[in-house]
């Protein structure tokens, strides 16, 4: 996706396990490739965050261009059995 900019992009993200609740989710840039030539415009946000899942949404405005975004995430809450939740 050379030089696109980025209107709305949405990824739908489920977790491997329901949470009890929904659970706070943190959202980080992993990667930003962008045109040199004009400003950094990103908003990176997670959205109806559910005890299964969330959308992750990220877009740009004005003059900004993009050819590659990654977000990286954790959510954070209460488990069914902890003992079973970490996989280590």
């Amino acid at each position: 996706m050379d030089g696109y900019r980025l209107p709305r992009g949405l990824t739908q993200v489920m977790f491997n396990a329901p949470f009890l609740a929904a659970p706070i989710v943190n959202l980080s840039i992993g990667l930003i490739d962008q045109d040199h030539a004009q400003h950094q415009r990103v908003v990176i946000e997670a959205r109806n965050v559910s005890e299964t899942g969330f959308i992750a949404e990220a877009h740009t405005w004005s003059d900004t261009r993009l050819a590659r975004l990654s977000l990286n995430w954790m959510a954070i809450g209460a488990v069914a059995e902890p003992d079973k939740a970490w996989d280590v």
